[in-house]
């Protein structure tokens, strides 16, 4: 899964004098758009944030694991950003400052924007980043959940700016009983907490003589020993420019280690060597017998309890104390150390409820802790924030025999949660959901349901208008949820006329 962009947007750059200013400082607009790294099964590339020049595609700014200094650097505990990022403008001046996204292991990233970009060599050195919120820091790693979807956002009636995103691998959302152990699924194996290293004795991409460190290289490893609160790492690659060789190579050797409770550990290499044609060997194409191997499924089923639940999170971006508005590399780090967790969270799964003022709330999905998973990015409409989750089938994708014979259906769940306080019922008076007394409704699918999408409905003689979200999966009827004001219809009234009056309106006689 690659990279997934952000709506395009303008941010501010100082390097040209403009029309107006940000802090004073004159600049002008430039429009660029942001992505994540990508996804990566082996977890070891898409570390990483980019923003581009919208027009020209020049990289404007990185923020990268391969860039980081040490430990204390937060760019070393990033790890692949496969969701969309979002784009915000806090202060309201109508230039994005501020981009939000969160990782695959459970991580949601600030970055900052917000001054006018100063170019140093080929990109800006004056933006900075750092984590607004770690899933279960200081717990067990296995707990975590990756994050695949956009984030939202809202700002409160008292000016805090609140994201809402769900956690759950969407990547393998298909995959029953809690996800298949196997070098397809690595997600799956940290779940049940079993010990994974991953390693490249090789990681090459560029001309370069076979082996060594020549031309453009990535070497890499990660490793996370069950029970522990994270994973260790370890990063190097060249600084070469950007190659425009069509016949670059593909060359990878790569190992892994899974150990499952008390079986015996699994070891398997994933080899790959292709130059597509070029080369004194007379050219190598990838066939199928390169790379991944299959058939590595690890059987393993974890001691009860061991699954966490996938939430649903209402996160405060900033406050005015060690989590403000960060626009230096030291505020970036202090925002850092003091990211927010579930215990600075409001429980609102069963009727906890958080204030304006507070960080936010969570909300766990309990329709099923080894398999529910967030679906779908949330829609916030009318003081809701909406969103759907699915649990696969237990059976799987396998299709039946006979006359009969079809997918199995699965499980779709459409949540919801006030804005603000985390409770079941949201909205504005009147509407379907001011009132609701269930977080959710059930309806089977074959697909993963999408965000709801919007539907605003307006009654143009009596100006009053309804706001509602919808879902429409495949093989499963629509399924709505209101918000706003329901009486679309406005009242009926009539008022007998006599003939005469009735003509005169319509053919203009018998009007004295």
């Amino acid at each position: 899964m690659g990279p997934a962009p952000a709506p395009i947007g303008a941010v501010a750059e100082s390097d040209a004098a403009g029309t107006f200013s940000v802090n004073g400082t004159p600049a002008r607009e430039r429009y660029i758009f942001a992505a994540g790294g990508g996804h990566d099964p082996a977890y070891l590339r898409g570390r990483s944030f980019h923003v581009f020049d919208a027009w020209t595609g020049q990289e404007l700014w990185r923020y990268a694991r391969i860039d980081s200094s040490g430990g204390s650097d937060p760019r070393n505990s990033l790890y692949p950003i496969a969701a969309p990022v979002s784009l915000l403008d806090t202060n309201g001046d109508g230039i994005f400052d501020t981009a939000v996204v969160g990782d695959v292991h459970g991580q949601v990233w600030t970055f900052s924007l917000y001054n006018p970009g100063m170019m140093s060599g080929s990109r800006y050195n004056n933006w900075y980043g750092g984590r607004a919120f770690i899933q279960f820091n200081g717990q067990g790693f296995y707990r975590r959940s990756p994050f695949f979807q956009r984030a939202a956002a809202a700002m409160l009636p008292n000016g805090a700016f609140r994201i809402y995103l769900g956690s759950g691998d969407r990547d393998q959302i298909k995959d029953p009983n809690g996800g298949t152990c196997g070098l397809a699924n690595l997600e799956a194996c940290l779940r049940k907490n079993c010990s994974v290293s991953v390693s490249t004795a090789e990681y090459r991409v560029g001309e370069a003589p076979s082996g060594g460190t020549n031309g453009h290289y990535f070497n890499a490893n990660w490793s996370y020993a069950a029970g522990a609160t994270n994973e260790t790492t370890n990063w190097s690659a060249d600084t070469i420019g950007q190659s425009l060789d069509c016949s670059d190579v593909d060359d990878s050797n790569l190992s892994y280690r899974i150990t499952c409770g008390a079986n015996p550990a699994v070891n398997y290499s994933s080899a790959i060597y292709c130059d597509w044609g070029a080369g004194t060997d007379g050219g190598t194409e990838c066939s199928a017998g390169f790379g991944r191997p299959l058939g590595t499924q690890v059987p393993y089923t974890p001691p009860s309890g061991t699954f966490q639940n996938s939430n649903f999170y209402s996160i405060r971006l900033f406050d005015s104390g060690q989590r403000s508005q960060f626009t230096t590399s030291s505020q970036a780090n202090q925002y850092d150390n003091n990211a927010l967790t579930e215990s600075n969270l409001v429980n609102a799964t069963d009727g906890g409820v958080s204030l304006a003022t507070d960080n936010g709330y969570y909300i766990a999905h309990g329709n099923s802790a080894a398999d529910e998973k967030t679906a779908s990015s949330a829609l916030v409409l009318g003081g809701c924030a909406l969103w759907n989750t699915l649990v696969p089938n237990p059976s799987g994708n396998v299709i039946g025999c006979g006359v009969d014979a079809g997918l199995p259906l699965d499980t779709a769940y459409a949540y919801q949660a006030d804005l603000t306080s985390g409770a079941i019922s949201c909205g504005q008076v009147g509407s379907a959901t001011y009132n609701a007394t269930v977080r959710y409704v059930a309806h089977s699918t074959y697909v993963a349901p999408e965000q709801p999408a919007l539907v605003i409905s307006v009654n143009t003689r009596t100006g009053q208008v309804a706001y509602s979200g919808i879902s429409i999966d495949p093989g499963s009827p629509p399924v709505s949820t209101t918000v706003g004001s329901r009486d679309v219809t406005g009242t009926i009234h009539w008022l007998e006329v006599p003939r005469k009056v009735h003509e005169c309106r319509h053919n203009g006689t018998n009007c004295n």
